[in-house]
C-alpha cells in the first residue's frame, strides 16, 4: 500500500484513476481496500483515494484518531497531501461522522459530502447546517452518487 508523510502522519491508501479528488472514508473498523469496488467503477471520471484512518488496516501499527475531530484532520492532511484544493467526501459509519465533522471545520476543502450508514442521528449529523459550493460539485456529487447507489444495490441483491 503506497504511503504519503505529511507534518504529523502518515497515510496509507488506495489509489486510481484522474481527475477531482474523492476521497472514500471507511468505517470502524475498516481499511480502505473496502472502497475497492467502487474505486474500480468511478476510475475513469475520478482521482479515487481510500486512506486507512491511522490504528486500522495497513495503518493499524499507528496511533488511532481519537475522536471524528480528529480523525477530521487527518483527512485535511491528506487533501493537503494530495494537492488538491478540495475533496469529494464519501463516509461510511465513522466515516460519515469523519467527513461532517471536516466540512464543519474546514467547508473551503470540502466540495460535496455523501454519507453512508451515519453513526449518528439525523438532527446530530444536520446541525449546524453545512453549506456547500452547490454549483461547483453538482455534476460530480451527482456521478459519485449514482455509482455509490449502483453499487450498493449490487451488493445488497447479491
Amino acid at each position: 500500500m503506497p504511503t504519503l508523510t505529511t507534518p504529523t502522519r502518515i497515510i496509507r491508501y488506495v489509489e486510481e484513476g484522474a481527475g477531482p479528488l474523492v476521497l472514500l472514508l471507511h468505517g470502524v473498523p475498516g481499511e480502505g481496500r473496502e472502497w475497492r469496488p467502487l474505486i474500480d467503477e468511478l476510475v475513469d471520471g475520478f482521482h479515487m483515494v481510500a486512506p486507512d484512518f491511522p490504528g486500522h488496516g495497513d495503518a493499524a501499527g499507528d496511533s488511532p484518531c481519537s475522536s471524528p475531530a480528529d480523525a477530521a484532520e487527518f483527512v485535511a492532511d491528506a487533501i493537503v497531501a494530495f494537492g488538491a484544493p478540495a475533496a469529494h467526501l464519501v463516509g461510511r459509519q465513522f466515516g460519515a461522522a469523519v467527513a461532517v465533522e471536516l466540512a464543519r471545520q474546514h467547508p473551503g476543502v470540502v466540495t460535496s459530502v455523501t454519507l453512508l450508514s451515519p453513526d449518528e442521528s439525523p438532527s446530530e449529523v444536520t446541525a449546524p447546517a453545512i453549506v456547500l459550493p452547490a454549483a461547483q460539485a453538482l455534476a460530480d456529487w451527482a456521478a459519485i452518487g449514482r455509482h455509490v447507489s449502483d453499487h450498493l444495490l449490487a451488493v445488497i441483491s447479491d
